[in-house]
């Protein structure tokens, strides 16, 4: 029998099935890598966008919250002076209590607000980190 000579410049069919299972496998890790990535960025996005809406929403409850509060200051205000006989006593008088508590919250007492705010932001950091968990354990 006669004995074929290898060619040189060819590679055996084995070699070029391992190259290119190789290369298939080194593609589609990218692409599983890439898909990941962009997941984990739109979470990022979602999370982010959930604390906007959250900190939005506490901000507009605050904002009526104060403007119920200015209403009460005028109401108690105007009773007050309706009490005295004066109207002007009556805003002087709240002028004088909100004034003092000014003063108490600069210099008596200047991290008390910080501190209760920094409260509050850990706390709905928090309650929105335990919602999230929940959701991700009830998928």
């Amino acid at each position: 029998m006669p004995q074929k000579k290898p060619s040189s410049d060819s590679s055996p069919p084995a070699a070029l099935g391992i190259v290119d299972m190789i290369i298939d496998t080194i593609e589609s890790s990218y692409r599983d890598i890439s898909a990941i990535i962009s997941a984990r960025i739109d979470l990022a996005k979602l999370d982010l966008a959930e604390i906007i809406a959250s900190v939005l929403a506490s901000a507009v409850i605050g904002l009526i919250g104060l403007i119920g509060l200015a209403y009460l200051m005028v109401a108690l205000a105007l009773f007050l002076g309706e009490v005295l006989g004066k109207p002007s006593l009556g805003f002087f008088i709240m002028g004088m209590i909100l004034s003092g508590l000014a003063v108490y919250l600069a210099k008596v007492s200047p991290d008390l607000l910080k501190n209760f705010f920094w409260r509050l932001v850990f706390t709905k950091l928090d309650e929105l980190e335990r919602q999230r968990s929940n959701t991700n354990a009830g998928t």
